[in-house]
């Protein structure tokens, strides 16, 4: 049976993992504790020095083990103009963008992951890049269907990931950041909206 370790820098673990999973609030960008070649496969997500992340990645694993990153960019794309740049959405990811880079742990690595994986030491390093809507506009009933998660994960999503970097990195009140969140919602709502994300 495989064991996890699953770490987070905040308390938010559940109460009842399986007796295979463990959880350890700690910054995974500090000192690691854990032995040079000790895992077999590491997953990891929202950092500061990508880079320094990935060498130790990859002294920690062990030869012929696999490390996955999954990051999405943080940006809308519409090929058709129907959602123009001077869009609620776009003001959103334009100041996510900007709050995330003056905290030191910015959204939009994703052209980056593959050359430093690469300088880390990575071998047979594959990207793959995928086209996912933001709502359920698109007539392929694959897309569609991602499009019908995608919608409702993001709605979920935009005070999670905006909220404290508004009012606590750019200085906005929260209340003022709530209306505007709440004009980005209903864009995305918008059917004729043909927006995406590359991931």
């Amino acid at each position: 049976m495989a064991s996890i370790v699953g770490n987070d820098i905040s308390a938010i673990q559940p109460n009842w993992v399986p007796p295979n999973v463990e959880f350890v609030v700690e910054d995974f960008e500090s000192e690691w504790i854990y032995e040079p070649s000790s895992f077999d496969f590491i997953h990891a997500s929202c950092v500061s020095d990508w880079p320094q992340l990935f060498k130790r990645c990859y002294d920690h694993l062990k030869p012929g083990a696999y490390f996955e990153i999954q990051e999405s960019a943080v940006w809308a794309w519409s090929d058709d103009g129907t959602c123009p740049p001077d869009s609620p959405i776009f003001e959103l990811l334009r100041a996510m963008d900007m709050a995330s880079n003056a905290i030191g742990k910015p959204y939009n690595v994703y052209p980056y992951l593959r050359q430093w994986l690469i300088e880390a030491g990575f071998e047979d390093v594959n990207q793959f890049v995928y086209f996912l809507p933001y709502s359920p506009w698109p007539k392929d009933p694959y897309l569609k269907e991602l499009g019908k998660f995608q919608a409702a994960m993001v709605q979920h999503a935009i005070e999670a990931y905006s909220l404290r970097l508004f009012t606590q990195v750019l200085g906005w009140g929260e209340d003022v950041s709530k209306i505007f969140q709440a004009s980005v919602k209903k864009q995305l709502r918008d059917k004729n909206m043909h927006a995406y994300v590359k991931e």
